[in-house]
């Protein structure tokens, strides 16, 4: 394993966008959004301008 694997973020504050609830408790987050990934994140993105990555 490697050093920090517990704790991946930098920050304490991570949001989980996820099909199912988490059950382990191998990472944390500060928030978590449980349900379809593709709607959440169409939900998430409502109303923005869209721009190339």
């Amino acid at each position: 394993m490697r050093i920090g694997w517990r704790n991946p973020w930098e920050s304490d504050k991570a949001v989980e966008i996820t099909a199912v609830a988490r059950t382990h408790g191998m990472h944390g987050a500060s928030e978590t959004l449980a349900g379809g990934i593709a709607l959440t994140l169409a939900a998430l993105g409502d109303g923005l301008a869209t721009r190339s990555t």
